[in-house]
């Protein structure tokens, strides 16, 4: 889009009147940014004295209500009154009034339009809260508009409101960016207009897309005419996604557009809404994998989070699983899927599809196919523990619990891994207790048993109990420095039982019992045996062999990193380190776990260092991660730390007092006991208690 001003625009009308008309015609943005209501009324009055045609003056006042309509943000709050005062509402858009036209939601749409020549046109399409018996058109725009024309536009709202429930008593309007005598002819705009309709019914994203076909009342696309030069037009506008009807030929894209056909309304709105450029691969896919409850298993895996979090939201999910849930044998292959989205590290797909799925069906499925259920479970635990979403684990570890006992006898893999999702759906829910769970010290038993059975048979490595090991590692270093002894002693069965230097494919897993007695160390103030137990699990001989290789390291890596450092500065490594992190910050961190924590520990050396408004930055920015709406409790709670941090580095107190209330009293909910402590204490105190004792509230790896 071309982005105008009222200066630019008087400046063509003296000397290119072709070119303003073009400029006049395009929802570019707003024409009043950066001038005052004075300035812009004398610009106004010299660009209309500078117009002789009524045509183009008729499409200014378009433009102007139009920018209005659609810039809702931002807008200046004396231009209501000026456009009321100074242009003729009535003529652009009745029988819609200016104060209805006010209550609605707008979106633009571009149409692609065949005459002499190809062009481009926009169309404003609007949904009326409050608009009995309105015309999906202005009156002054119904001459404009041929039979087919008319019949597509009517046709586009028809399937919109049919695909979009909860559409009844909102209505329709929509108008064209065009000159007064401009002829809109031919159905094919129906399909950009249903498109601009379904998102502002639905409340659906989608942008940067051109689209062209007939529509009917049920949402079929049906053929248009002149394709190729439509999509050169497409290329042209900069548009990345050109959609047009199944029934015409292929088209070969020029480069920039991916061209995508489409048979319904329904298949158009996935697409546009999903699409990302040089990805329209993953529609494809997606439109397959919807075709059959087989086709999903099979192939699910293959698509972005996104997609299925699309398909999950419109309902595209519930017919699929439906399917799934009354076949014993499709929910089991389905169930084998998830286990693998669990190893994968792949939270988002199990939780879009554990959400699809009738709950109610897994009750009836528990005497069928129990070992599949318990999967099934555990997968739904797990990736609730990832997200920190603990009311939604303890749903998942209740319906597990029931029937670990008869999957303990056949899969003793999965009901270990349920044992450790235990203990952290536990350290989720900031609960450290030294005493096992009956369930978790039941397979730990189980487990031991059979692995010493095993070494006496010669077999030395037994992957589940080696990690079951760590985790209980884990919860006794949670359980504070007095647990030190057993941290390192099931820090020790862990890698005795990983095959620690005798099993290079578990490496991964040995080591990471190195993170856990750092962080235990670091927590027992034992200094130089943290910096060891961090040197093994970087595998590094000193902090100085790190600097080539920290734009290599893992998340947990960087946060155990940071935090070593934050709690024993030296200074000389923590320069090193700083001046990596000024450079890399912007392109390494992600919104999740554990990068707040890693975010908040660069916070606290920025501010040691005496640069307040870095650190201020940062722990800004792990407030972000941890207030996201996507965050769990768990995460929430965390907030804390980076308030107590915004408190330490001189950021003004009321701009985060009625946040801090909010995580204090998630964190109570969540655990009223562990956090009693703050209760009553008023904001200042609590930052600053938070501040200097933090390892009250957050021990072991939670900070």
């Amino acid at each position: 889009m071309n982005r105008a001003d009222l200066h630019h625009l008087l400046f063509l009308a003296g000397c290119d009147r072709r070119h303003l008309v073009r400029l006049l015609a395009e929802p570019a943005g707003p024409l009043w940014e950066g001038i005052s209501r004075e300035a812009f009324g004398r610009r106004y009055e010299q660009l209309t004295s500078r117009i002789d045609d009524d045509g183009i003056q008729h499409l200014l006042s378009l433009r102007l209500l139009s920018e209005y309509l659609l810039q809702t943000a931002g807008r200046p709050a004396w231009l209501g009154a000026w456009i009321a005062r100074n242009l003729d509402v009535n003529g652009c858009i009745g029988p819609l009034g200016f104060e209805s036209a006010r209550k609605g939601k707008w979106y633009p749409a571009a149409v692609a339009l065949m005459g002499d020549t190809g062009r481009l046109c926009w169309f404003v399409a609007g949904l009326m809260p409050e608009a009995a018996d309105l015309p999906l058109w202005p009156h002054a725009v119904r001459h404009l508009l041929d039979e087919e024309a008319r019949t597509g536009i009517a046709n586009a709202a028809a399937a919109a409101c049919g695909t979009n429930q909860g559409s009844f008593g909102q209505r329709l309007f929509c108008f064209p960016l065009v000159l007064p005598q401009t002829r809109l002819t031919g159905g094919s705009m129906g399909l950009p207009l249903a498109l601009a309709f379904s998102r502002l019914l639905g409340d659906e994203p989608g942008g940067g897309c051109l689209a062209t076909g007939a529509v009917d009342v049920a949402g079929a696309v049906h053929a248009a005419g002149n394709l190729t030069a439509k999509l050169n037009l497409a290329a042209e506008h900069g548009f990345k996604l050109f959609l047009y009807p199944r029934r015409s030929a292929n088209l070969a894209a020029p480069p920039g557009v991916e061209a995508l056909p489409v048979a319904t309304l329904d298949e158009a709105r996935m697409f546009a809404a999903l699409h990302v450029p040089r990805h329209a691969s993953d529609l494809v896919r997606l439109k397959a994998a919807l075709a059959s409850a087989r086709d999903f298993i099979r192939d699910f895996r293959s698509l972005p989070p996104s997609c299925l979090a699309w398909a999950r939201r419109h309902g595209r999910l519930d017919g699929i699983m439906a399917e799934i849930a009354s076949s014993s044998d499709l929910f089991c292959a389905l169930a084998g899927e998830l286990r693998r989205c669990q190893a994968a590290g792949d939270a988002a797909s199990i939780e879009h599809l554990a959400a699809a799925f009738p709950a109610d069906r897994l009750d009836a499925l528990c005497e069928e196919v129990p070992l599949a259920v318990f999967a099934w479970c555990c997968a739904g635990l797990w990736a609730a523990n990832r997200r920190g979403s603990v009311f939604q684990a303890r749903t998942w570890a209740g319906r597990a619990e029931n029937l670990a006992v008869p999957a303990a006898g056949a899969d003793m893999e999965t009901t270990a891994g349920f044992a450790c999702l235990l203990l952290l759906d536990r350290h989720n829910r900031f609960c450290f207790d030294p005493q096992l769970p009956a369930a978790a010290e039941k397979v730990l038993r189980k487990l031991e048993f059979i692995h010493a059975a095993e070494r006496a048979g010669g077999m030395r490595v037994n992957l589940p109990l080696g990690r079951l090991y760590g985790t209980v590692c884990q919860n006794y270093a949670f359980c504070g420095p007095q647990w030190l002894e057993h941290t390192e002693r099931y820090a020790a069965l862990a890698r005795q039982a990983l095959g620690e230097e005798s099993v290079p494919d578990y490496k991964n897993e040995w080591l990471r019992q190195d993170n856990h007695l750092a962080y235990a160390y670091l927590d027992a103030g034992a200094s130089h045996r943290a910096r060891a137990g961090l040197l093994r699990y970087l595998q590094a001989g000193s902090l100085k062999d790190l600097r080539p290789r920290l734009d290599n390291l893992s998340c947990w890596q960087h946060a155990l990193l940071a935090r070593f450092l934050a709690d024993t500065p030296a200074a000389g490594e923590c320069r090193t380190y700083l001046a990596w992190a000024r450079q890399n910050i912007g392109t390494k961190v992600r919104p999740q776990h554990p990068w707040q924590l890693w975010l908040y520990n660069l916070g606290r050396l920025f501010l040691a260092a005496g640069d307040r408004d870095r650190a201020r930055s940062l722990f800004a920015r792990s407030l972000e991660i941890c207030t996201r709406k996507e965050s769990g409790a768990t995460l929430q709670v965390m907030a804390l730390l980076p308030l107590a941090g915004l408190h330490q580095a001189g950021f003004p107190e009321p701009l985060h007092a009625e946040l801090f209330e909010k995580t204090r009293k998630t964190a109570l909910a969540l655990n009223p006991r562990h956090f009693a402590g703050l209760e009553s204490k008023d904001l200042e105190t609590a930052l600053e208690e938070l501040w200097q004792k933090a390892d009250r509230y957050f021990p072991f790896a939670y900070r």
